[in-house]
Order: structure tokens, then sequence, then C-alpha cells
């Protein structure tokens, strides 16, 4: 009882196959540099699914996909397209290769900083 205590303590729980998480949420970003993007979003090539988010994450970060879709994508992995636009010219295009494991979703492909 008292290891499951310290378990807790430390930001662990048990998934459903008594694998042990960290309590962090995974989000995969791209780094974009030298635009401010207007528009940004992903593209689910499977099924044209477009998620969008309502603001970077942080200045020159931007998210691609986090772990609210750990549960929803393929383990081992499916395409999503990033697009960021300034004003109607989308200048940012990058294909990505996301899956999960049992805990968090994971990078397979891709890259994560664009300099323009």
């Amino acid at each position: 009882m008292r290891m499951l205590l310290f378990l807790g303590l430390l930001g662990f729980s048990a998934c459903e196959s008594n694998r042990y998480c960290t309590q962090e949420f995974a989000t995969i970003t791209i780094e974009v540099n030298g635009v401010v993007l207007d528009d940004y979003y992903t593209i689910r090539l499977r099924t044209g699914d477009t998620i969008r988010r309502d603001r970077p994450i942080a200045d020159k970060y931007y998210e691609v996909l986090d772990d609210l879709w750990t549960n929803k994508i393929k383990e081992n992995g499916e395409y999503f397209l990033f697009e960021g636009k300034v004003g109607n010219a989308v200048l940012v295009r990058e294909q990505f290769k996301i899956g999960h494991d049992e805990c968090h979703i994971r990078l397979i492909e891709g890259r994560t900083r664009v300099d323009l």
C-alpha cells in the first residue's frame, strides 16, 4: 500500500495494461522561425478532419497534435499534415507520422522546426 501511495505522489497512474504512465500531457509541436502565423491547423490525412487550436503554445511554437488523440489514432502511426498561413498564403506545410504507446502520443517522423 505504501508503494502505491508513493507512485501516486510521483505523478504516475496505471494504464489498462498495468503499465505506469506519467501524468504529463504530451504535445507534439512545430517551431516556426521567421514569421508569425495568422492561421494554422492540422489535417488528419486518413479522414480529412481538420484540427484547430485557438492560439500558439508559445512564441514560435504551434501544436500539431496532443494526448487527446492517443486513443483515436493507430498505435503504429497515422499521417497528419500541419499547415500554417500568413494571410491567404500557406507558408508552412509539413507532414508528420504520429502514433502512440499505451500512455502518450509519439512522433514517428516529421520535422519539428521550420526556418522561413
